[in-house]
């Protein structure tokens, strides 16, 4: 798998043979907040960081 290390990106691809996938850093997501709404085909879902540094998603 190729990976580029990138300090200050958002987002950057990771290619293999079969799949193309982006990874996104998530201080750049959560932007020092604890937690972000993801809307997904009209719906909205809740990633939190716990105190122990996890992520959950709800719905």
């Amino acid at each position: 798998m190729a990976e580029k290390t990138i300090s200050n990106a958002i987002a950057y691809r990771l290619s293999t043979k079969s799949t193309r996938q982006i990874t996104y850093q998530s201080g750049a997501l959560f932007q020092g907040e604890k937690s972000i709404i993801i809307e997904h085909q009209s719906e909205h879902y809740f990633l939190r960081i716990t105190k122990s540094e996890k992520l959950i998603l709800t719905k």
